[in-house]
């Protein structure tokens, strides 16, 4: 019989990922009405295949690690790369990125994220977003 590996935890200062490219916000919650009149705001199925690609990406990356998820302020530094040339605001990807991290269980919420950082970088077939999470040394307030 094989030797079990002993499971190893990813160090909690800094995670570097490489991402899927996300969905634009835009295209990310659609309304659903229901009872009485009201509107709610579901996951359209683009953010939810999102969601589960990041998840996998970062099981990939990790290997046999185990993540153990940020649970004090942290500073995320974001590169998109975009898959075409196509004018984007960069602003529209990051929620839907921050909304899979958390999903994912990287940070317990991505209200921990106090200072971030997001750059556009050279595009690339399929596109990615690059980011490094970095523990910050407080706690939060």
């Amino acid at each position: 019989m094989k030797p079990i590996p002993p499971r190893l935890e990813v160090a909690r200062s800094a995670l570097s990922l490489c991402l899927p490219w996300p969905p634009s916000v835009n295209a990310y919650w659609r309304p659903f009405p229901v009872r009485g009149g009201r509107v709610v705001m579901t996951l359209t199925k683009d953010a939810r295949m999102y969601r589960s690609l990041v998840h996998e990406a970062i099981r990939k990356q990790l290997g046999s690690a185990r993540l153990v998820p940020y649970t004090t302020p942290v500073r995320l530094d974001q590169e998109f790369r975009a898959p075409d040339r196509r004018r984007r605001d960069l602003d529209n990807f990051q929620k839907g990125l921050w909304d899979a991290l958390t999903h994912a269980g990287v940070w317990a919420d991505d209200s921990l994220v106090d200072e971030f950082s997001g750059r556009r970088g050279r595009v690339i077939k399929g596109g990615a977003v690059i980011v490094l999470i970095a523990a910050l040394d407080r706690e939060p307030e």
